[in-house]
């Protein structure tokens, strides 16, 4: 009897210095397979030519775009989302601020997707996926923008039975360009700066404190659109855009480097560039070289607490929490809405407040914290209900 040909689905990526995005890819394909696709992945940046030389477009059932960058292929002389019939879904995994502000294909599929049906968007941060959802519906789509939170990363060796007892911080100090922003001396004369013509002293007051408040939960867009008196809808304004970028950029770097400060004196060991020119000095600072994405659940499975940041996320983790927790890491990591999904978080998952400047307290309580013994269980529950299969089928099936 002939075997039944799986449905292609065709991924899109381009490729990273630190093997990020092939690392996603890779992941993402095996949670599709798992669903019985047959993952093709074409890199943008790559001669497209041999990579479709074989590739059988009537068996292509689902695209997927990671990021706005691969939708600046064409095939036929027309932009690959036009190519295709099947359903179409971009999906963009780091803050949606700095994909639409970009001067990208982004915008485009965004106003196509309107029209055609088959065009999808996803977004890895649920309060961005409803603001997304307004612009659409102000312009007469009744399609939903899908909330698809990234999955974790899992590492095939078991959990290391001794840990280092040390924070690990994988990531680099700096962040995303803020398009067309202009930097000021200060947060405050950034966010004066680049705000849009007529705005009032008192909209600019209202900003900053908004941004900087307690209740802060990370979404500046958010807080820009209230204290300007506008709806979601005007999200996409290239004025606003410009302006969230340039807040958002200014106050991670900000929110890094206060939190980090914090925690003088405690071990903390750091993969990433831009530590140790910021914090020469510190007393129980280690620095490294950067590290390759494949790598990062292995090097936080060897110390007992990570130190995470999202990335302007307030619904939303990065992929960091989940890879950590399935090592059996403790996680110490902003207020998020999106920790509730998760299994065991109450133990082991320490939070502190966006707007926090002193986290020192919360690391403590992490690092003194007993090692759970359900390790293995807990990991196989986590691959179970917070790996890319799971994420897709919710998706898919949606």
């Amino acid at each position: 009897m002939r075997k039944t040909e799986r449905p292609i689905a065709l991924i899109l990526g381009f490729t990273h210095p630190t093997y990020v995005v092939e690392n996603f890819l890779e992941q993402m394909s095996g949670g599709l397979l798992a669903l019985n696709y047959q993952p093709h992945v074409v890199y943008c940046d790559q001669d497209l030519a041999p990579q479709v030389k074989d590739l059988d477009a009537s068996r292509v059932e689902l695209v997927l775009s990671l990021g706005g960058l691969p939708l600046q292929l064409t095939m036929n002389e027309k932009p690959i989302f036009e190519v295709f019939s099947c359903p179409f879904i971009l999906y963009l995994i780091d803050n949606i601020l700095y994909e639409f502000n970009n001067p990208s294909t982004v915008r485009q599929f965004f106003d196509a997707a309107v029209e055609h049906p088959n065009l999808h968007l996803a977004v890895s941060e649920g309060s961005y996926a409803g603001m997304l959802t307004e612009v659409w519906r102000a312009r007469g789509c009744a399609k939903a923008v899908h909330f698809m939170p990234m999955a974790g990363f899992f590492e095939a060796t078991p959990v290391a039975p001794d840990k280092k007892d040390a924070i690990v911080v994988i990531g680099n100090l700096s962040s995303l360009p803020a398009v067309g922003a202009e930097a000021g001396s200060s947060f405050d004369e950034t966010v004066a700066a680049n705000c849009p013509d007529g705005t009032s002293d008192k909209q600019v007051s209202d900003i900053i404190s908004r941004v900087t408040s307690k209740g802060f939960k990370g979404n500046v867009a958010k807080e820009i659109l209230a204290a300007l008196d506008l709806s979601a809808s005007s999200l996409l304004d290239p004025a606003v855009l410009r302006l969230a970028t340039a807040v958002d950029r200014a106050l991670r770097l900000m929110s890094r480097y206060n939190k980090v400060d914090s925690l003088r004196g405690l071990p903390v060991e750091f993969y990433g560039s831009g530590w140790k020119e910021a914090f020469p000095n510190h007393e129980g600072f280690t620095f490294h070289d950067p590290i390759a994405h494949p790598d990062v659940p292995k090097i936080l499975g060897r110390y007992k607490v990570t130190l995470n940041f999202d990335p302007g996320f307030e619904d939303g983790v990065h992929d960091r929490v989940i890879s950590a927790l399935a090592q059996g890491t403790q996680v110490v990591t902003n207020e998020n809405a999106s920790l509730k999904t998760l299994p065991g978080a109450d133990e082991r998952v320490h939070t502190f407040a966006y707007a926090d400047s002193d986290i020192r307290d919360v690391a403590s309580r992490a690092l003194q914290s007993p090692v759970t013994n359900d390790a293995v269980d807990y990991r196989k529950t986590l691959i179970v209900n917070h790996g890319w299969t799971e994420r897709f089928f919710s998706l898919l099936s949606g």
